[in-house]
């Protein structure tokens, strides 16, 4: 292999590390309500647990008690965090799980982008609009939300893959996706997995669509969906443990099937301009804000709205549609919002907003892919169109 081939792999490494490198090394901690009341202290019960030879039943710190087959917040049926947090303590533990889970997401960004063929450069934008758009204020909040951010390009690079592939490379793409659906539904927010699982099911389907061939059995033109199927499965039996308690106690908890209607955000129009230009890139101790799942840096959202004039391809079109119906959930428009009101599991979901979480990988997708237009034909922009790129990116990065 290239060795310069491996080399954003490294970079992509190094960075989601870098990020963490307060937390990690240097005495930091995350501050909030949430972190210091909970994330960090459940998992310091859990190490404490652990190391004192202690059943994993309850948790005892928490609303007066919750089973810890239920609770999830830890992801203490997740092998690779009891490794850590029997080896660590828990504080090193419990950022290196994030850092882990966040270098992972970054990763599979990337190859996923390398998979559609693209240019490094458009790969990499791809993966850090991600992170950015995905903003740390998520995924710091604890080792659930990290892990959440690594499922859904991982499971599309192994849906993409699967498309693409006959034989063991097939199989090995069915194993790899149900697999990360598993940790997911073990380490991962619940909520956000369902979400990438969502996208996925409907990436698989678009794949099929594109590459219908009416010359053959119809069942071999649904070989991407029929992958999904197996995918399903494999991640349900990796993750049942933590899944199926989960599924079966829910309506024992706040979480019922009114709790979205109860808590849904009816956000004013005024509100969209601090969701689409926030105030500055969001990392702890070197930078903060708070973007809330709807960014991508001024350069990224012109070179998206560059790519849908004229670079337009069917799977930017694909993430576009349904980047337009995750910002039509999350800003409760007319039909968007009965669903996710009424239907189930999505009525048990609360936080309408919490679906731009997921938002953020096709608009990075998107973004992305306008770069990947401009590298391959820089032709199509004429010279006005450059001047209005030029002067669009430096009046967004301004405001």
């Amino acid at each position: 292999m290239d060795k310069w081939r491996i080399l954003p792999w490294g970079l992509l490494g190094a960075f989601g590390f870098f990020i963490f490198a307060p937390v990690l090394f240097f005495g930091r901690a995350f501050f909030g309500e949430e972190q210091s009341g909970f994330y960090y202290a459940i998992s310091y019960y859990v190490d404490m647990a652990l190391r004192q030879g202690i059943p994993l039943l309850w948790q005892p710190g928490y609303f007066g008690g919750v089973s810890t087959s239920l609770q999830q917040f830890y992801g203490n049926f997740y092998p690779i965090n009891l490794f850590l947090f029997e080896r660590f303590d828990f504080f090193f533990a419990h950022h290196l799980s994030m850092a882990l889970a966040t270098a992972a997401g970054l990763l599979f960004a990337y190859w996923f982008g390398r998979l559609q063929g693209w240019h490094v450069v458009s790969s990499l934008t791809l993966a850090l609009g991600y992170f950015s758009a995905t903003t740390f204020a998520w995924i710091q909040i604890g080792t659930i939300a990290a892990h959440s951010f690594a499922i859904l390009p991982a499971i599309l690079f192994a849906v993409h893959y699967a498309s693409r592939k006959r034989g063991l490379g097939y199989a090995l793409a069915i194993a790899g996706a149900g697999v990360s659906l598993g940790i997911g539904f073990l380490a991962g927010f619940m909520q956000i997995v369902f979400y990438a699982y969502v996208i996925a099911g409907l990436y698989a389907i678009f794949l099929d669509y594109a590459g219908w061939n009416n010359t053959v059995a119809w069942y071999r033109n649904l070989r991407t969906s029929i992958a999904y199927a197996a995918i399903t499965l494999l991640g349900l039996l990796v993750g049942l443990q933590q899944f199926l308690p989960s599924a079966a106690l829910i309506d024992l908890t706040i979480r019922t099937g009114t709790y979205a209607a109860q808590n849904a955000v009816y956000p004013h129009l005024t509100e969209i301009m601090a969701y689409v230009l926030p105030p500055y890139f969001d990392v702890p101790f070197f930078g903060s804000g708070h973007a809330a799942g709807f960014y991508v840096g001024s350069i990224g959202f012109v070179c998206a709205l560059l790519g849908l004039i004229y670079y337009r391809t069917s799977h930017m079109l694909f993430f576009a549609g349904v980047y337009a119906a995750i910002a039509a959930f999350a800003f409760h428009l007319p039909v968007f919002g009965w669903v996710n009101e009424h239907m189930p599991p999505f009525s048990h979901m609360g936080g309408n907003f919490r679906w731009l979480v997921s938002g953020a990988f096709p608009l990075a997708f998107v973004a992305a892919a306008g770069i990947e237009g401009l590298l391959r034909a820089p032709e199509r922009l004429g010279v006005r169109a450059r001047k209005l790129v030029l002067w669009g990116s430096a009046g967004l990065a301004f405001v």
